[in-house]
């Protein structure tokens, strides 16, 4: 069920051209934990502690050039939280937790699935070997 937080929300994405893709909450769900994994693999890697994750309810906020990660705002809930160029997801509190998952009009939401996620973790694999250059 999607779940947005008013009218206006929901009405920006239609606007903006986002389609509600319902098939694969439970997949972009998986994705995103994989995605965790390797961020918090990589950070623990460089940093030696415990990374404060955006999946969640932590106000934080990782970006790189692939997606945005932003927890849940109580303040602001209108931006996604899970942020790439042809999928948004968007959370209540939590990862995997009421979640909305929208895609570009004439995308075909598998293959983009497959081809963020294996952007996402070269990505941030990247990020683990500029530390070691």
């Amino acid at each position: 069920m999607t779940k947005f937080n008013s009218n206006r929300d929901l009405d920006t994405l239609i606007k903006d051209g986002w389609l509600r893709e319902e098939s694969c909450d439970n997949l972009i769900v998986a994705v995103l934990d994989r995605i965790r994994r390797e961020m918090d693999r990589v950070y623990w890697n460089k940093n030696q502690k415990e990374m404060i994750s955006p999946f969640d309810n932590t106000g934080a906020t990782y970006e790189n050039d692939v997606f945005v990660i932003r927890a849940y705002n109580w303040d602001e809930n209108t931006m996604p939280n899970f942020d790439s160029e042809n999928i948004k997801v968007y959370w209540y509190k939590y990862s995997g937790r009421g979640v909305s998952v929208l895609v570009k009009p004439g995308i075909n939401v598998l293959p983009a699935i497959n081809e963020m996620l294996n952007d996402a973790i070269e990505c941030i694999r990247k990020e683990e070997e500029d530390d070691v250059e």
